[in-house]
């Protein structure tokens, strides 16, 4: 067995232990390393606690159940005599502290691959005769597999039905690939109560109407969900966005936020929702801006705080640029979309959602359902996007303050349906109607019907 131990710091073997447990490509780094190398016992003992649980689970274990594990290796032989009490207790404490995000986590993996391909280079000079002409084609191809251990392979292997059920399903259980969105109505419209993971969604509306409004709303939804939400605004700014995101959670009007007499009641809501886990990154791009420029900033905060983000909001996918830099506006628009879903599979988002605006023609429709062909500049997004809604109203409900969230299309669920809320444009918050608020709601449309000369075909029959 190797004794081959590491040549950094304390500091990095916690940091090393820290990324395993909290980073997405912590699961790498373990496939890495090994107990001993080490030089603190404390931290070995953990690193072989998350050895043994991922060989048998195929995943990471959160601290209590970390803590389980280390308590069954106290109980065998190879540490039952090995510990004193003193070592025990401090390991079982150092377990909870592991569970912040590191700073540099692309630099910790990147040492952890060198000194594994060290090792395992050292490992196979050793055991080589040199002077042995026979063994140099087994040994250069030993020497060229140490070279590149743990290096990723960004292309996908492809996926073996019947071979591969096994791991499939270990990883569905582990990772499932359908996330819920924030809203209730939304996931009972798919098939499995959520999007897949890289779903683009888009939220039609006229120009300057509630879609900036609906997006905020949206990644405040996501907080509540302990998601970290990444916000690239190409059109309104920071300062505005974050005044209607205020707004929102305090529930005052922009004339209270800007008074200061509300900053506590601020600070108080976001102190709760730090306590979740999660927060918001917002930043101003100019117009024209493409992929790379989020790439720049998600991997910045990423060293600079370990933090990664699920979710991406950008208003709005038409004003960015292509990579591809064509200047026609249906082109430049339909691979714009196309980078962002790129960027998502690269970037491991789960959901992005942008707002879009309809044409002109769309008005007549605006009080019943938007269509496809109701896309302003690019038709052609329909094609690379998860799901379509837009956000209809009538007469009837702009008195009331209902915002309707009427599918326009989708891959993977029914083919119509909406989602309702309760909006307020003054204090930019909206509030999804619980389930007997939507049964009210469909039984006063049916009324309101008539009055309106609409036809129950224009609502899918739906109401």
């Amino acid at each position: 067995m190797s004794t081959e131990k590491f040549i950094f710091s304390l500091d990095y073997e916690f940091d090393l232990l820290r990324f395993t447990v909290c980073d997405r490509d912590g699961s790498s780094a373990l496939e890495l390393y090994d107990p001993l190398y080490f030089t603190s016992l404390h931290y070995g003992v953990i690193a072989d606690a998350l050895k043994k649980y991922h060989k048998k689970r195929k995943k990471i274990p959160g601290a209590t159940i970390l803590k389980e594990e280390v308590l069954d290796l106290f109980k065998t032989r190879d540490y039952l005599n090995a510990l004193d009490p003193t070592d025990k207790d401090t390991i079982l404490k150092t377990i909870p502290t592991l569970f912040v995000p590191p700073r540099d986590g692309d630099i910790i993996l990147e040492k952890c691959l060198k000194w594994a391909a060290y090792v395992n280079m050292k490992r196979e000079i050793e055991s080589v005769d040199l002077f042995n002409f026979e063994q140099y084609t087994n040994f250069s191809n030993k020497v060229l597999k140490a070279i590149n251990i743990g290096l990723p392979n960004q292309k996908s292997k492809g996926t073996m039905l019947i071979d591969g059920i096994h791991e499939r399903q270990f990883r569905r259980q582990d990772d499932s690939p359908i996330v819920p969105t924030p809203f209730r109505q939304i996931n009972n419209l798919t098939n499995a109560g959520g999007y897949v993971k890289g779903s683009t969604i888009v939220i039609l509306d006229k120009p300057k109407a509630a879609k900036t409004m609906a997006l905020m709303n949206v990644a405040r939804g996501y907080l509540k969900m302990r998601k970290n939400v990444f916000i690239a605004d190409l059109e309104n700014g920071e300062d505005e966005l974050s005044l209607r995101f205020e707004q929102g959670i305090a529930r005052v009007d922009k004339r209270e936020i800007l008074s200061g007499d509300h900053d506590e009641k601020v600070q108080r809501v976001l102190r709760k929702y730090r306590r979740l886990g999660g927060d918001v990154f917002i930043k101003r791009y100019p117009a024209m801006s493409n992929i790379y420029d989020f790439q720049e900033d998600m991997d910045r905060i990423y060293r600079d705080t370990g933090r990664r983000f699920q979710i991406l909001l950008v208003d709005y996918v038409g004003n960015m640029a292509s990579t591809t830099k064509k200047q026609d506006d249906f082109g430049r628009i339909s691979d714009a979309y196309l980078d962002i879903s790129n960027f998502a599979l690269k970037n491991q988002i789960e959901h992005v959602w942008t707002p879009h605006h309809v044409t002109r023609d769309a008005k007549k429709r605006e009080a019943s359902k938007y269509t496809e062909n109701d896309i302003a500049k690019c038709i052609d997004i329909i094609r690379h996007v998860q799901a379509v809604f837009g956000l209809n109203r009538n007469d009837f409900e702009l008195e009331q303050g209902i915002m309707r969230m009427e599918l326009v299309v989708q891959r993977d669920g029914q083919p119509w349906g909406r989602a309702l809320f309760h909006s307020d444009p003054k204090i930019q918050r909206i509030d999804e109607y619980n389930g007997k608020e939507v049964k009210e709601y469909e039984g006063i449309m049916r009324d309101q019907l008539e009055k309106m000369n609409v036809t129950s075909d224009q609502f899918q029959g739906d109401v």
